[in-house]
């Protein structure tokens, strides 16, 4: 598949980032949270703010909205 990484061939389906008819952009999919990693300062503001312009920020809206546990781990600086 073109544009497809490796690792999404191999291991599950690829949605592009401005797919918002993906499964979890939808309160109906049945999943328990939300983990954002990596996840940076300027990503976790848009989600703080409910600004959905990509499919991560649609998702962690919906999760928050059905009361489901959203993780946004802070950067690390090594």
């Amino acid at each position: 598949m073109r544009g497809v990484s490796p690792w999404a061939q191999r291991y599950g389906p690829h949605n592009s980032k401005g797919d918002f008819t993906a499964p979890f952009a939808s309160g109906g999919a049945r999943i328990d949270g939300m983990l954002v990693v990596p996840c940076s300062s300027g990503g976790a503001a848009r989600i703080a703010h409910g600004l959905s312009v990509d499919l991560i920020g649609r998702a962690a809206d919906v999760t928050l909205k059905e009361g489901r546990p959203l993780v946004l781990p802070g950067e690390s600086w090594v």
